[in-house]
Parts: structure tokens; C-alpha cells; sequence
């Protein structure tokens, strides 16, 4: 394999698969961006930027240390970076961080087929824990592979929902900004628009280096277009998320203060497009919920266990789900996740200063 061929192909499928795990349910809901960067109005944007470029550079970081030094999951990673106590510690953070996003998850579904369908919160949170449970009891990973490649469509239907949006305002900058100011306020991850993009800086980059670290051993890729392809699915993320906050802002006085903000907007292509993207956000949660719960109870007792371990975790998801709302429960995941992360950044600065510092010495030593 020559490590510095570039093939424009290769590079697009690794972007393409980059934004095909970033575009998930929190993505497709708006909910997430809404709290980082919307509730903040206009001056979001600069947030959303600072957060990208800093992400942009760390990926660069993890993907050719990744590549070099032949780290190919998750715990290796960790412990690669930040030693092998704290390594752990992260590992089981993300464990813990999957299954309140597990309960986050069921909320959110709960969520959407009230604010689309008039289904009740209780009825739904139900519905969403029963079907998660009965296919992972089932084992039907086939389908939900298959449905896990929604993000596609889910990208697709944010679009044409957001442009639609933006060329055909509710309220205009101004006023939208203004709305948005008002009604953001309770669930803001922070007031400070730096602060809001270091922290959601933090959170993407302790879920990207786990994504990054999964794709290094793709066979007949070299280097720089595993970088490349890396970047470019951060970048393009961006700039998608910016037309997200620009509809937002346009349309402050529908989506401020409300559980999932593109379902308000998708309301104005239409009843018949609204209820479809409803279906499409509820099956890319049921399988993210599924797939989560698979994940969890794997970590917890060994895949040789039967059922009941994929049925505590569901149900356990379920209760945790009934705590609170789903902006509630999703505030609370990604500001513990946010500072979490920053423990991430800290190794991986230390480690690369450590690495500098022992290059240094080798190099004089040699001289």
C-alpha cells in the first residue's frame, strides 16, 4: 500500500461514511445543535466554526497517530492517549454515555410521535422500549443494518426541509434572532458562544476519535486519504449545521423552545412530508436505541449471555427515559459528555507534547 496516493473516490466514501455516523437522531431532531448553538441566536454561527476548526485539527491528530501507530478500536485509543487508568475510565464513561443516550433516545421518540402524531409521552416511551428490546431479543442485526443506513435519507430531508426554510422565512433575522434569545435560555449549554463551541468541541471530538480509531484498518487506504476523507466529513458537517442555524434563526418564533425543531419546520412543507420525516426520525432513533442497547449489554456481560441481559438494558433505558423530558435528558448527556471530553483533549495534548519533547531529545542524543 503507498500511504501517499490520494484517489478522489476513495476520499468522498470516507467522507461519506464520516457524515453517515455523525448524522444521527440527536442531528435529526435539531435538539442538539438547538442547545449548543441556536439558543444563542446569530452569534451561534461563530460557535459552530470555532468548534469545527478545533474538531478538524484533532481528527487530523488521531487519524495519523491512529494510522502510525496501528490503534484499531476504541480502548486502545484511550489508553493510548491518556494512560491506562484514565483509558479505562473513558472507556466506561462512553459505556455509561451510550446508555443515557439509550433513555435519551427512547424520550426523543416518545417526543416526536407526540409532536407529530398526538401520541401520548407515556404511551410512546412504551411503544419505543418494546420494539427496541424485541429486536435485540430477536437478534435481527440485518435490519438494523439495513435501517441504520438512514442517515442518507435523514441528511436528505434536513435539507429540503432547511432551504425550504430559509427561502421561505416565518420571521426574518431579526426577529427570529430575537425569539430564539428568549426561548433558549433554560436548556443552553452555555451563554458564552466560545464556550458553547469548546464544549461541543469536546463532545464531538471524544465521539469522533472513537469513530476515527474504528475506520483506520480499512484495507487499501493510505494515509492521507483516510485524513483527508476525515476532514472532509467534518467540514461538509459544517456547513450543513450552518444552513441548520440559519433556518433556525429565520424561523426563531416555530422552533424555540420546542423538543425537535426540524419537526416544526418539516410542519410547513406539508402534513404528508411532516409525517414522513416523523416516520423516518423514529425508525433512525429506534435503531440507534437498538443498536446502543447492543452495544451496552455486550460491554456489561459477555456476548454469550442470553436475552435477559439486551431486556435490563432496555427496560433500565426505559425508566431513565421517564426522568425527565427529552430536551431535559439530552442537556444533561451532552454537558456531562462536553466536560468528560475535555479529559480527552488534555491526553492528547500531553501526549503529543511528550512526543515532541522526546523527538527533540533523540534528535540532540544523535547529533
Amino acid at each position: 500500500m503507498k500511504n501517499n496516493k490520494i484517489s478522489l473516490a476513495t476520499i468522498i466514501i470516507l467522507s461519506g461514511a464520516y457524515l453517515s455516523f455523525s448524522v444521527g437522531a440527536s442531528f435529526g431532531t435539531g435538539q442538539e445543535l438547538m442547545q449548543y448553538f441556536g439558543s444563542l441566536g446569530a452569534v451561534g454561527i461563530l460557535g459552530l466554526i470555532l468548534s469545527t476548526s478545533l474538531t478538524a485539527v484533532l481528527v487530523f491528530i488521531v487519524s495519523r497517530d491512529c494510522r502510525k501507530k496501528n490503534i484499531a478500536d476504541m480502548n486502545s485509543m484511550f489508553r493510548h492517549y491518556c494512560g491506562k487508568y484514565v483509558g479505562i475510565f473513558l472507556r466506561w464513561y462512553t459505556v455509561v454515555m451510550m446508555f443515557m443516550f439509550c433513555g435519551v433516545m427512547i424520550a426523543g421518540g416518545a417526543s416526536t410521535m407526540n409532536q407529530n402524531y398526538g401520541l401520548d409521552l407515556n404511551i410512546g416511551a412504551l411503544i419505543m422500549m418494546v420494539v427496541t428490546v424485541g429486536t435485540a431479543m430477536l437478534g435481527m442485526r440485518k435490519l438494523v443494518t439495513i435501517l441504520g443506513n438512514i442517515a442518507p435519507i435523514i441528511l436528505a430531508g434536513v435539507l429540503i426541509i432547511c432551504i425550504y426554510n430559509i427561502i421561505n422565512p416565518t420571521d426574518g433575522l431579526a426577529a427570529g434572532n430575537a425569539a430564539l434569545l428568549e426561548q433558549g435560555v433554560e436548556l443552553r449549554i452555555s451563554d458564552n458562544f466560545v464556550v458553547a463551541g469548546l464544549l461541543q468541541f469536546s463532545l464531538v471530538v471524544l465521539m469522533a476519535g472513537s469513530y476515527v480509531a474504528s475506520v483506520v484498518t480499512r484495507p487499501n487506504t493510505s494515509d492521507k486519504e483516510m485524513i483527508i476523507g476525515n476532514i472532509s466529513g467534518q467540514l461538509t458537517m459544517m456547513v450543513i449545521q450552518i444552513i441548520m442555524l440559519t433556518a433556525f434563526l429565520v424561523n426563531g418564533s416555530i422552533v424555540g423552545g420546542t423538543d425537535v425543531p426540524v419537526l416544526m419546520l418539516a410542519g410547513r412543507l406539508g402534513n404528508a412530508f411532516s409525517a414522513v420525516y416523523g416516520i423516518i426520525l423514529v425508525l433512525a432513533i429506534y435503531t440507534t436505541v437498538t443498536g446502543m442497547d447492543w452495544i451496552v449489554a455486550s460491554n456489561i456481560v459477555p456476548e454469550t449471555n442470553k436475552w435477559y441481559r439486551l431486556v435490563a438494558v432496555g427496560v433500565a433505558a426505559y425508566v431513565y427515559s421517564l426522568f425527565g423530558s427529552f430536551t431535559q435528558l439530552l442537556n444533561l448527556v451532552l454537558t456531562m459528555s462536553s466536560y468528560v471530553g475535555i479529559v480527552f483533549i488534555i491526553g492528547i495534548v500531553v501526549t503529543k507534547l511528550m512526543d515532541t519533547v522526546k523527538g527533540h531529545s533523540t534528535n540532540s542524543a544523535q547529533a
